[in-house]
């Protein structure tokens, strides 16, 4: 954590720093990413979302990567600057559990400071730890991670921009349904208990993106 609150005294403009994240294993970890919209729905729709997710996997460790601004770093580790957290109020209390920390950033942002990953930091993270290890891909967690999207959508964008989020969703959550499916059937035997729970997660997405209510 001291690099980042170095990094934090050496950039004045920026409000948070996030690291790199890992798994306990040291495999790599998403660790930021686009504020969730439109612009992050079609990005998943198109597969943009995946490849550059594959890629950062792939080369994290062989490429050196420089800090850069991104739309909010994950809320599991934050160095956050005081002045900056006090100008817009904290966190938000309306976001009970998930994207907490993509509204806190996009706040943020529009208050004119930045949001920055810096990487070389490797910080550990038990993914889903209170969430889906606790009890997998649960309704109740699926449910809440689609309500707390679409308030952060409601919240920061006009009305339509949620309609066509949904459905753009919708259509991703199909397609990742599918490909899960295909796997399933054809992929190696050791993911075939994966690919089933994750097409089954993405399909119930889909229904839930859907009907909850905001």
């Amino acid at each position: 954590m001291e690099r980042l609150a170095s990094f934090l005294g050496e950039h004045p403009r920026a409000g948070v720093a996030g690291p790199q994240q890992v798994f306990p294993d040291g495999s790599w970890q998403r660790s930021y990413g686009t504020v969730h919209g439109l612009c992050e729905a079609v990005k998943a729709l198109v597969g943009v979302t995946s490849i550059g997710q594959i890629a950062r996997r792939l080369s994290w460790r062989r490429i050196p990567g420089r800090s850069r601004a991104v739309g909010y770093v994950d809320g599991a580790v934050m160095v956050i600057r005081r002045a900056a957290f006090d100008q817009v109020g904290g966190f938000d209390e309306a976001f009970s559990y998930y994207a907490e920390d993509a509204d806190f950033c996009l706040r943020l942002r529009q208050a004119a400071w930045e949001v920055i990953h810096v990487p070389g930091t490797d910080v550990i993270h038990i993914r889903g730890g209170s969430s889906t290890r606790v009890e997998g891909y649960s309704d109740k967690f699926l449910r809440a991670q689609a309500h707390a999207k679409c308030l952060l959508i409601r919240k920061h964008r006009p009305g339509w921009h949620l309609w066509l989020y949904r459905r753009i969703s919708v259509l991703h959550a199909w397609k990742m349904c599918l490909l899960y499916r295909i796997l399933r059937m054809v992929g190696p035997r050791r993911y075939t208990s994966r690919a089933s729970l994750m097409a089954s997660a993405f399909r119930r997405w889909a229904a839930l993106l859907n009907s909850v209510q905001i």
